[in-house]
């Protein structure tokens, strides 16, 4: 057989191997690929004298599933290098693995386990058995050392844990336990991936810790465990026959879970299936045309998930009302098509957000009510949070209660001002030393000011309406720093949302300030504008000023930038080179390059 198959890298088909009395599958050690039909898969089943596997080199899988079965002598795989698993039907659904062995000292190796946890599209639930003893070296560990990235046995954390040691660990062989610790979150667990208990526990068990109020692992991907599934939810609908299966007594819920129009349980019976639950692992979707709230969820805390949650086609749906949950760990929130129904988000408490691959977490809510909004209070929570990202986030904001803090106009004491504000040459700057967000319009014209020191705990502004520009500064013939102490963030649907116009002429001759104010705020090319002046502009012809005004008002459709050969002062920080040769071109940044070329063509 070995010299028969010794060729064979690549198998198109599907590979069936059962009732033989083979020792091995290594006369097909040589594969390197299997590419089944839609309903074909690999399989080895009742083969009672193979003791291996032996598909050294196969790499990739691409059929339905993946069964290892009834073989009673099997001691172990030995495929090290599997990389690479589909489904033919869909390549984004997942292939069904089942590998188990009625030999009592079966054992996966844990580089055969971290492959089938890496793969997204390998569904390793029903994985059984034990680890093979591993070779141990800096990174592979069995007792924790700094540097370790994969541990080897369980581990708990408790009060007097060293958590440095746990900083670089990637993934565990073995269960995580979290008892009685000081942890207000995790941290701690940076670097964690995968969690893949072979044995009989929970792969987490997080319990008695009285300060933790964030049970986010900021890179968690995937956990996997052979306990009893008492906490696990092995459906996806909840209908009547379905909610006997689910865990109602746990806190902690894995389930991919899914309320539609297949759902027959009223609000209150979905109430008292999920009261206890406070932590979900898995994914969330809703959409059922007849429920008025997700406030079944009310008592959720926190939800962990690979992919989004969606709340879709709820057509009576008034608020979601998930009042306790303050954490996320997914790749996005989608709230659409929810036509008329939906007037409030109530996610009150919503302050931790992060996406499972360290990326920005995407709000795309698009309300279709004439009266929805989001509170002050929600949006604060998450202009904060440089994880989240609002570019989607299609929302106007609740006019909120106001106090001696929260204000509608600049006064002493305010830290939030709910409405446009305007400094003039009678304003008084203190009454807006305190102010942290501006939910409206900001405009300062007119002014004697020199700089915007007095903005000094401004961190935010968030347009209220669709009035442009956000911020506008203009007529301030003695501004000369146009630097904000703390802004950090602006939200708006405007493209260019913050103009400088006729102000002092030294802030046409050098672009660093413009540079700065973008960066600090995170702006796009087109923002800040001076003058009709993108910072590219001002960079490239610092010189010219008197054309400046009269160009940039026939041309403001478009950043003027004017063509050059001479170079800026050595203040200047952006490189000035003459636009004549596909070299010199070729020479400048992008940015650079696209408005030179545009203006070539123009002019």
């Amino acid at each position: 057989m070995i010299s028969l198959f010794s060729n064979i890298k690549k198998l198109i088909g599907s590979l069936t191997i059962i009732r033989t009395n083979y020792t091995s599958g290594n006369f097909l050690a040589s594969l390197e690929s299997i590419e089944c039909g839609n309903d074909s898969e690999i399989t080895f089943v009742d083969n009672n004298e193979m003791l291996e596997l032996g598909l050294l080199n196969l790499s990739t899988i691409n059929c339905k599933g993946f069964t290892v079965s009834g073989n009673s002598k099997l001691e172990k795989l030995n495929m090290p290098n599997i990389k690479n698993m589909t489904k033919p039907s869909d390549p984004i659904k997942k292939v069904d693995i089942s590998i188990s062995s009625d030999f009592p000292s079966f054992c996966i190796s844990t580089q055969e386990m971290y492959n089938f946890m890496s793969i997204d599209t390998a569904d390793n639930y029903f994985i059984f058995g034990k680890y093979c003893e591993p070779i141990l070296d800096n990174q592979m560990c069995k007792e924790l050392t700094n540097g370790c990235t994969q541990l080897f046995g369980n581990i708990e954390i408790a009060t007097d844990f060293d958590l440095e040691s746990m900083k670089t660990v990637e993934t565990i062989f073995g269960n995580l336990v979290i008892n009685g610790s000081d942890l207000t979150d995790l941290e701690c667990f940076e670097s964690l991936k995968y969690v893949a208990e072979l044995g009989n526990k929970p792969a987490i068990t997080i319990e008695g810790n009285k300060k933790l109020i964030n049970f986010t692992f900021p890179k968690l991907r995937r956990i996997h465990s052979d306990a009893n599934p008492k906490c696990i939810y092995p459906e996806q609908n909840i209908t009547k026959i379905t909610m006997k299966l689910f865990p109602t007594e746990c806190e902690t819920v894995c389930a991919d879970l899914r309320i539609n129009q297949f759902c027959d349980l009223s609000e209150d019976q979905l109430a008292s299936t999920f009261k206890n639950m406070k932590h979900l692992i898995g994914s969330l979707a809703v959409g059922n045309q007849e429920i008025t709230s997700a406030k079944f969820l009310a008592g959720l805390e926190s939800i962990d998930c690979l992919e989004k949650i969606q709340f879709l086609f709820n057509f009576e749906m008034k608020s979601l009302s998930m009042t306790n949950l303050s954490s996320v760990n997914c790749s996005e929130w989608e709230i659409t098509r929810n036509y008329v129904s939906l007037e409030r988000l109530g996610l009150p408490n919503l302050k931790n957000i992060a996406h499972p691959d360290g990326g920005q977490f995407k709000f795309f809510i698009i309300p279709d009510h004439p009266d929805f909004c989001v509170t002050t209070e929600e949006m604060l929570n998450w202009i904060k949070l440089d994880a989240v990202n609002l570019d989607e986030f299609y929302c106007p904001v609740c006019e909120p209660k106001f106090t001696e803090q929260v204000c509608e106009k600049p006064a002493k004491g305010c830290t939030q001002i709910y409405g446009d504000v305007q400094i003039g040459p009678d304003s008084d700057p203190e009454t807006m030393k305190l102010v942290e967000i501006i939910f409206g319009n900001l405009v300062i014209k007119g002014t004697e000011l020199s700089d915007l020191s007095f903005l000094e705990s401004l961190e935010y502004v968030v347009q209220r309406t669709n009035k442009p520009p956000l911020i506008s500064i203009e007529n301030n013939k003695n501004l000369v720093d146009v630097t904000f102490p703390k802004f950090r963030r602006v939200r708006s649907e405007d493209i260019v949302l913050l103009h400088f116009n006729h102000n002092n002429d030294i802030l046409l001759t050098n672009s660093s300030q413009c540079y700065k104010v973008r960066e600090a705020i995170g702006l796009t090319l087109r923002a800040p504008t001076f003058d009709n002046q993108t910072c590219e502009a001002i960079a490239l012809n610092p010189k010219v000023l008197e054309e400046t005004s009269t160009v940039a008002a026939n041309r403001s459709e478009f950043p003027v930038v004017y063509l050059t050969t001479s170079a800026p002062p050595a203040a200047f920080e952006t490189t000035v080179v003459p636009v004549t040769t596909e070299k010199n071109i070729s020479g400048v940044k992008g940015s650079s390059v696209c408005f030179v070329i545009l203006l070539s063509l123009i002019f």
